[in-house]
């Protein structure tokens, strides 16, 4: 018997009970051959053939993202430790956006998004700005005036958006 050949058998034998739908016959026909397999009535799930919401969902923001890796690498969820170190590391990579390296690639320079959002106002060194500590409550940063608020403000409204709501502290 051919496959073209096997396929009309399914078609015609479990065709009629599923309205003339391939995939619902093939359905039909796999639990069929369980049945007589295992010897065992197969009772199919409603929600067959249907992506688990829980399964295939997929996160929605960086911190999603970071969890995702973090569970795909290690097997497990991100404990308080390493949500902190992720969380950290986002507050990096959100300084290090203000800048822009120079013309003659030997550096860093402030980028106009400074002055646009503000911060040019500030009290900050930007030579040496940089998280040294971060909580999934609070992420402190080093080398800006505490009352630095455009930074402050800067840095929290981006993690939020990540999915991160924590207050920013600027320290000297």
């Amino acid at each position: 018997m051919t496959i073209e050949e096997a396929w009309k058998a399914v078609l015609n034998t479990y065709g009629r009970t599923a309205h003339g739908d391939p995939v619902a016959a093939l359905r039909a026909f796999a639990l069929a051959v369980l049945e007589d397999a295992f010897q065992v009535d197969m009772v199919p799930s409603p929600n067959w053939g249907r992506p688990s919401e829980h399964t295939m969902a997929e996160p929605t923001t960086y911190r999603g993202w970071q969890e995702f890796y973090h569970r795909a690498r290690y097997g497990k969820a991100p404990g308080r430790k390493a949500q902190a170190a992720i969380l950290k590391r986002a507050a990096q990579r959100c300084i290090e956006w203000l800048y822009d390296p120079t013309p003659d690639d030997i550096g860093w320079h402030a980028s106009p998004r400074i002055k646009a959002y503000g911060m040019d106002q500030d009290a900050i060194n930007w030579g040496d700005l940089r998280v040294v500590e971060a909580t999934l409550r609070t992420t402190w940063i080093e080398e800006a005036s505490p009352d630095a608020v455009h930074l402050q403000r800067f840095l929290h409204d981006r993690l939020a958006r990540w999915g991160w709501e924590v207050a920013v502290v600027t320290e000297w």
